[in-house]
This record gives C-alpha cells, structure tokens and sequence, in this order.
C-alpha cells in the first residue's frame, strides 16, 4: 500500500503544483483526500470545499428533471461516482478527474436553472439562453 500511495503523490505533483499532504490527507487545491489503512482496497474519504463529496454531488429533485433533460448520461451524479464502484485499479486522479467533469455538469445545470429564470422575466428567446449558456461554459 505505502508504495501505491508514493507512486500516486509523485504523479499528482507532476500534475498539480499545489498539492499538501500531511500523514494519510491529501489536499489539492480545494478537494481533500483521506486515505484510510486499507487504501487502495478501500475508497478514500473525499471533501469539496469541506463538504463531503456524496453531499456536494446530491442535487435537489428539479434540478435532477434537468439533468435528465441534458446531453448527459447520468440520472443521478451521486449514483455514478467511482466511489460506489470503487475497485483498487482507481486512484485520485480518477477521482479528480471526475470531480472536474462532474462538476461541469453541474454548473451547466445550474445555469440552465438560471437562465431560464431571467429568460422568464425578461422574455429572452431560447437561441440567446443557448449563446449565453456556450460562453459560460
């Protein structure tokens, strides 16, 4: 285990400039990673700004009808994470990554909400929500 894990912080620094760790925490940017003794057999704990990562991906019932209304695949985020399905071939890099494209997901979700929204008071046309929506993201 000791060896998978300094093979995975000497990739992560590589790849991030901003990487701290201090005993089994791994912090990067604002995601912290806590390695348990049975890690990689074990999923890491996993907090976004301090919120815990099933948390940070369960979205209110509303904004999950849109999701299902995008060009996504997902239904539920929190249903598909890695974390569910953990097996030892994943690392924290999976992890990041899919917090990155998860978290894509939902702000597009969430700008959809809002511009609907504005585009309700305001009586902008679809096409000008979609421009706005291409240049947010």
């Amino acid at each position: 285990m000791q060896r998978r894990i300094k093979y995975e912080i000497i990739q992560l620094n590589k790849k991030y400039s901003n990487l701290d760790i201090s005993g089994n925490i791994i912090n990067i940017n604002n995601k912290k990673f806590i390695l348990d003794n049975d890690y990689p057999f074990r999923s890491p704990q996993v907090f976004i700004n301090n919120i815990k990562y099933n948390k940070y991906l369960s979205i209110p019932f509303d904004i999950t009808i849109k999701l299902n209304k995008t060009k996504y695949k997902y239904k539920c985020l929190c249903c598909n994470t890695i974390l569910c399905s953990w097996n030892p071939t994943y690392k924290i890099e999976h992890i990041l990554e899919e917090i990155e494209e998860f978290t894509k997901i939902i702000n597009e979700i969430k700008y959809n909400i809002l511009l609907d929204r504005i585009g309700k008071k305001y009586n902008i046309i679809n096409i000008i929500k979609l421009m706005i929506i291409e240049f947010l993201i």
